[in-house]
């Protein structure tokens, strides 16, 4: 991020700068962002190059200068996360450059759906694509500093807005502790944590054409098609249904147990697929319709963003799969 005009900030009162600028402007906001998160070296060093130059500005600068080494970062209460685009190739896109991340990820969402849909009929590949990088705040509860991280992404690949993209990006997903962190941060503010039960069919124990029996079925949400449909969590029709964290949910949603001929169900088991790589389960196995909470210690595995909720796919959430063992149906010998 480069370093905002603070010569402004020296010449001008702050508040009497904010009032002032003009629309899509966002130099206070830039620096608002960089003092909450620690970056005060950056400007006490310019601050004191204005000193040193022994300028008319120099006394002021001195005076701000001073009062920076003392600064101590005030968040707001319950801040919502915010973004910071450093570039887009479409710059109507990154105006304006500070917003809310939840309002750019909607605008980049519904760009992205919209390029995506544009195909040249001859290559099959959309007319129209933007890379976007950018800079990501958050505080989580009791911080006093911001956190931060930045990222990039593909505007109109069809893998949807900026945080549907970071959870496809694995090297953010399962080992960068800032995204790691911030998933469950934004997750628990803002999106709605889907559960996907699987079967389990094809994984190893089961053939995949296995008839299982008892998966839940949530007809809630099959509204259209009227299909199985596994997964629980906000209507996309009734916005009902909300999950996030701290949620609690029974893993079955109440139903029988699973049933397979010739195989014994064992329980249920968390499973995230990173890009590119294979499956990954969670060490633990959970009993049926034991009580799970969306917390910290499993949030990783809700890194799925490709669960199909009704006729939509791409949503972002838990994979359930059923574990089996095989029945040992070799017959006792009796001898006479």
């Amino acid at each position: 991020m480069s370093l905002p005009s603070i010569k402004s900030l020296v010449s001008t009162d702050p508040y009497e700068y904010r009032d002032n600028v003009e629309m899509g402007e966002n130099t206070v906001q830039e620096v608002m962002l960089d003092l909450q998160s620690g970056n005060i070296h950056s400007y006490i060093s310019y601050l004191k190059d204005i000193v040193d130059e022994e300028c008319d500005l120099s006394v002021r600068a001195g005076v701000l200068m001073e009062r920076l080494k003392a600064y101590e970062p005030e968040l707001p209460k319950d801040m919502e996360p915010m973004v910071y685009v450093n570039y887009c190739e479409k710059s109507e896109l990154g105006n304006p450059r500070c917003q809310k991340l939840s309002d750019l990820d909607s605008r980049t969402v519904e760009q992205d759906k919209a390029w995506y849909a544009d195909c040249d009929p001859n290559t099959n590949e959309p007319k129209m694509t933007a890379q976007m990088f950018f800079t990501v705040y958050y505080a989580e509860k009791g911080d006093k500093m911001l956190h931060h991280f930045q990222g990039r992404i593909d505007i109109g690949s069809g893998n949807g807005g900026i945080i549907s993209q970071l959870m496809m990006q694995n090297e953010m997903k399962l080992t960068d502790e800032s995204w790691i962190s911030y998933a469950g941060y934004f997750m628990s503010m803002k999106e709605s944590i889907y559960v996907h039960y699987n079967s389990g069919a094809g994984e190893g124990v089961l053939p995949a054409d296995a008839v299982v029996k008892n998966i839940p079925y949530n007809e809630e949400l099959d509204t259209i098609k009227n299909k199985p449909m596994q997964s629980y969590g906000e209507n996309p029709t009734t916005y009902e249904g909300k999950r996030g964290m701290g949620s609690t949910f029974l893993l079955g949603e109440g139903f029988k147990a699973p049933t397979c001929e010739g195989y014994e169900f064992l329980g249920w088991k968390l499973r995230v697929t990173p890009w590119g790589e294979a499956p990954k389960y969670s060490e633990k196995l959970y009993q049926h319709n034991e009580v799970f909470c969306i917390s910290e210690e499993n949030y990783e595995f809700a890194a799925n963003s490709d669960l199909p909720v009704s006729v939509w796919d791409n949503y972002v959430g838990y994979q359930i799969v059923a574990q089996w063992k095989k029945i040992d149906t070799k017959g006792v010998e009796v001898k006479h």
